[in-house]
């Protein structure tokens, strides 16, 4: 995330039915200090991760909070550890998410990172439905950041999975009107497989 570094907070928002790998996390290169050589040491730091195969899967241990929806530690072969977490909308919610307090979140604009997540989806293909997100709200972005779009809020991540009538695709909540929203990329003709998604941010205040 970016910017109130305090405040800021990375949120996983989940729709209807969705299956995490054991291994999502958020990483943000880290330049250490210089070796007696004088050469410069270049090392990453994990702001927030999950793993479904330590402690037991519990979110709570694993510093996050979860409204919304249930979750279920699953066995799964293809699952790091052979863990995954599965997770179910409540009926009636609109969404299921998960919070994880980031703490210093300017590294990652500052000093690059990746976010990233492992998901299937269970069940049958219905088209325009919303699979799974990243959300991570700053204060604030740094001086001379803009964002794309219309949207209006400072957003370091606003990346959404989406189904359409035969594809799983990548989109960018950059607009006030939903049907604005930006189309990255996509994972091709719906599946039940395991797929990642992962953003990567270069540095230097860049987007």
């Amino acid at each position: 995330g970016i910017i109130s570094d305090r405040l800021a907070t990375a949120i996983l928002r989940h729709a209807g039915r969705v299956a995490l790998n054991a291994g999502a996390s958020s990483t943000v290169s880290e330049v250490r200090p210089s070796s007696p050589s004088g050469a410069e040491a270049t090392g990453v730091t994990t702001l927030l991760s999950y793993l479904a195969s330590e402690s037991e899967g519990s979110l709570k241990v694993q510093g996050w909070s979860a409204s919304g929806g249930r979750a279920e530690v699953v066995s799964d072969a293809e699952g790091t550890g052979g863990k995954a977490v599965k997770l179910t909308k409540e009926a009636g919610k609109s969404s299921w998410v998960l919070e994880y307090a980031a703490g210093n979140g300017a590294a990652l604009l500052q000093k690059g990172g990746q976010i990233r997540c492992r998901f299937k989806v269970s069940g049958a293909l219905a088209a325009n439905q919303y699979v799974m997100a990243f959300y991570w709200p700053v204060s604030s972005l740094p001086q001379g950041v803009a964002l794309t779009g219309d949207g209006g809020n400072n957003l370091l991540a606003a990346f959404y999975i989406q189904t359409d009538a035969k594809d799983l695709n990548v989109m960018y909540h950059n607009a006030k009107v939903a049907t604005n929203n930006l189309k990255l990329g996509t994972f091709g003709a719906f599946d039940n497989e395991w797929h990642t998604l992962a953003f990567r941010f270069a540095g230097n205040n860049s987007l």
